[in-house]
């Protein structure tokens, strides 16, 4: 989704990471799996932490994903009950007492946030129109939690795809529930259909069977009739990659490792058509969330680039061969500092489709920081070089894949510019024409691979 927003703050480790919750265990974490220190950066999905007793929150990237406790080391596995999980599964199932006197419909879907409980099948308005608000999401928490103390929710401010609220009481229950929108909130009219959601919950629940373990969130549950569904939370404790980069905190092999995930998903699901093929055919999601949005939208603008981005589009369609995720970008890239272990966030476009565009959409990323943060560049460029270096050496994959890299890389870059979605960072017009320039010659094939456009950069930023 729209990488728009900035991570801002900063955080550190936690003193006691959180276990995972999962199905298998029945457990959540509770007062024995408190941890202590502040959230670093946040994207939709926010990580969130308590520090004497209060809750610290950072604002994140403008798109709104998913955020549950994620403990994987083991801790407190007494200090919560079967009953318990139990009960949070049958919130998402089937929320009894509704409080009907606080369900109202949004006027405008995506644009007006108005509330209801999050799971009235019994509602006889269209369940298009239905939003979750705070109040809602509290009484059904609470009833169905048996929670007699306070319980704090929160709707996680930014989003532009989805509403995202977190539940948390003070016995340490927290979950959050992801809504997708039909109507995206950005300036441009961005409609998208809601069905989305369910692609992303399909291919988490493929790929987390695949991928290295505690790549993938766990799905707790859905409700298909409200587009809703319940997953497990990145650690507490762990950093946002984007907003690592925008402090200049990260480390450097962090883009080896997202290099290496990347190349491990298109790879597994190349090796399973009969998986993954079929499942994610259609390019319905990709094209309104990606290709017209970025793509044509851009065209519409530059012209005399069209040639060059219809070929993007042509490419896109034409190179199918693996699971391509559609929004693979730091904004939805966690990293536990404790092990250097990746997790991966928002699949909402992923479709069988060609890998370049992956690629090309991740090194977008790192060459618009470069020109944001000039102090920072020649690291972001061996960033560059490291996650190029690590994809193509696990994927197996050059040459021709490498140029349509290039190609999207430009495209997107331009996008970011002049697309629906411009970084929200890139506040100066000096900057938006650097990027703007650097998509145009990337377009233009004026580079002969990734290494070779990395060294330009480098040695032109430092002029």
């Amino acid at each position: 989704m729209p990488d728009d927003a900035q991570g801002n703050g900063s955080s550190r480790q936690a003193s006691q990471p959180a276990r995972a919750i999962s199905v298998t265990d029945r457990r959540i974490p509770g007062r024995d799996c408190r941890s202590a220190g502040r959230a670093r950066g946040t994207s939709d999905h926010l990580s969130a932490r308590k520090t004497d007793g209060k809750q610290h929150r950072q604002a994140g990237d403008r798109d709104e994903h998913d955020v549950f406790a994620d403990d994987r080391h083991g801790r407190g596995r007494d200090a919560c009950s079967r009953r318990t999980v139990l009960a949070v599964v049958r919130l998402v199932e089937t929320c009894p007492k509704l409080l009907k006197s606080r369900c109202q419909l949004s006027h405008q879907a995506g644009a007006e946030e108005s509330g209801t409980p999050f799971n009235d099948k019994k509602m006889s308005s269209p369940i298009h129109s239905k939003y979750l608000d705070e109040s809602g999401v509290a009484d059904c928490v609470r009833e169905c939690l048996r929670i007699t103390s306070e319980l704090r929710v929160r709707k996680l401010s930014g989003g532009v795809s989805s509403l995202v609220f977190i539940c948390e009481g003070e016995m340490g229950e927290r979950i959050v529930l992801k809504q997708s929108l039909e109507f995206l909130m950005v300036q441009e009219t961005w409609p998208a259909s809601r069905e989305r959601i369910f692609i992303e919950i399909e291919a988490m629940r493929r790929l987390g069977r695949i991928l290295p373990n505690g790549c993938v969130p766990k799905i707790y549950s859905v409700n298909r009739e409200l587009y809703c569904y319940a997953m497990e939370a990145v650690p507490e404790h762990a950093v946002l990659f984007k907003a690592a980069l925008l402090e200049g905190e990260w480390k450097d092999d962090w883009f080896s490792s997202c290099g290496e995930l990347l190349a491990a998903m298109h790879r597994e699901t190349a090796a399973r058509p009969s998986e993954f093929k079929e499942a994610f055919l259609s390019h319905e999601h990709f094209d309104s969330l990606r290709l017209d949005p970025y793509y044509r939208f851009t065209a519409a603008a530059h012209p005399e680039l069209s040639r060059e981005l219809d070929r993007a589009i042509d490419s896109a369609n034409s190179g199918a061969r693996c699971l391509v995720h559609g929004d693979f970008s730091p904004k939805n890239i966690f990293v536990d500092p404790t092990t250097d272990g990746l997790i991966l966030l928002d699949y909402e476009v992923a479709h069988w489709g060609n890998p370049a565009f992956d690629v090309g959409f991740f090194l977008s990323h790192p060459l618009a920081k470069a020109i944001h943060l000039k102090g920072k560049a020649r690291r972001l460029t061996e960033g560059i070089r490291a996650f190029s270096r690590a994809y193509f050496g696990k994927c197996g994959t050059e040459g021709a894949i490498e140029k349509e890299c290039l190609l999207y890389w430009g495209a997107i870059a331009l996008a970011r510019v002049d697309g629906k979605s411009p970084l929200e960072y890139l506040s100066d017009d000096g900057e938006k024409e650097s990027l703007r320039t650097w998509g145009r010659r990337l377009l233009k094939g004026e580079f002969s691979s990734i290494e070779n456009a990395a060294d330009r950069i480098d040695a032109e930023m430092k002029e």
